[in-house]
């Protein structure tokens, strides 16, 4: 079983037509998830369109006991310390890869590597430039003395 949340139609639909044998519900709001009994189940969360992923909502997600989270982000976001097991995937994943990481056992894509949010690459891209512009403005100043 398979709890959607998305705002997307086309990509509600795409998961309607390669659903496989998988029961799938859309819903509005994490609220909505319902326990299933002993039937494993996964949650699909599409950013895109305003799911926000605050304190609370993570609260919410480590209390289900989920087979799987993922969570589909415009930009690669690294992991949140939560106790769930919760994957951020690119929304530009391929339908084979996306298909892998929903349906499959394995997630090829989960890795340690350091990933930054939209706003945080362009706070780190600031921080670097004025950093750069301070050795900069040294190395000038210690030529000219020398």
């Amino acid at each position: 079983m398979i709890f959607l949340m998305t705002k997307d139609s086309f990509l509600l639909q795409g998961f309607w037509q390669l659903k496989d044998n998988h029961e799938m519900i859309k819903i509005n709001s994490l609220s909505e998830i319902k326990k299933v009994g002993n039937k494993p189940f996964k949650v699909i969360i599409d950013t895109y369109h305003n799911h926000i992923l605050d304190e609370e909502a993570i609260k919410f997600l480590e209390k289900l006991d989920a087979e799987r989270i993922i969570v589909l982000a415009p930009y690669h976001i690294s992991k949140l310390k939560a106790k769930a097991p919760i994957y951020f995937v690119s929304r530009k994943e391929s339908i084979k890869n996306l298909l892998e990481i929903t349906y499959g056992k394995h997630l090829p894509h989960k890795n340690s590597q350091l990933c930054f949010s939209h706003n945080q690459f362009k706070i780190m891209q600031l921080i670097l430039k004025i950093k750069m512009k301070a050795i900069s403005r040294r190395r000038s100043i210690f030529r000219n003395k020398h």
